[in-house]
C-alpha cells in the first residue's frame, strides 16, 4: 500500500468535514414516505426538541417552525459525531509518522520498530 502524503490527509480532512456538516447521521433519503413508530428514537428526539422550542418561544407546539426543529436536530447529530473520523485519521497519521519507515514510499515498519517487535516475540 502506498504511503499517503500530507496533501492526502488534508484532502481527507476537507472531504469529511464537509460530509459531517451535510450528513451528520445515517439518514435514509428514499422517495418512499414511511410513518414513524411512536417509539422511534429520532421521532422522540424531534418531539422533545419541538416541546423545548415551544417553551422557549412561549407558543404552542403546533406553531413551532419545522425548520427550527430540523436545525436543532441536525445540530444535535453533528455534536454527537464530531471528532469520530478525525480521531481515526489522526491516529493513522500518528502511526505513519512515528512507527513507519519515513524513507519508504510504502507503509512499512521503521527498522528499529521492526527489530523491537521481533526481539519481543523471541523474548530477547
Amino acid at each position: 500500500m502506498a504511503r499517503p502524503s500530507k496533501d492526502d490527509f488534508d484532502c481527507i480532512y476537507s472531504f469529511f468535514s464537509v460530509l459531517d456538516a451535510l450528513y451528520a447521521s445515517r439518514w435514509d433519503f428514499s422517495d418512499e414516505w414511511v410513518s414513524w413508530d411512536a417509539n422511534d428514537p429520532a421521532k422522540q428526539e424531534l418531539l422533545r426538541l419541538r416541546r423545548m422550542l415551544a417553551a422557549e418561544e412561549c407558543c404552542d407546539e403546533a406553531d413551532v417552525d419545522n425548520r427550527l426543529v430540523f436545525e436543532a436536530f441536525v445540530r444535535s447529530r453533528i455534536s454527537r459525531m464530531c471528532g469520530a473520523w478525525e480521531r481515526v485519521v489522526l491516529s493513522s497519521e500518528t502511526l505513519l509518522d512515528y512507527v513507519c519507515d519515513l524513507s519508504s514510499d510504502t507503509i512499512a515498519l521503521h527498522p528499529v520498530v521492526s527489530r523491537a517487535l521481533e526481539d519481543a516475540i523471541l523474548g530477547e
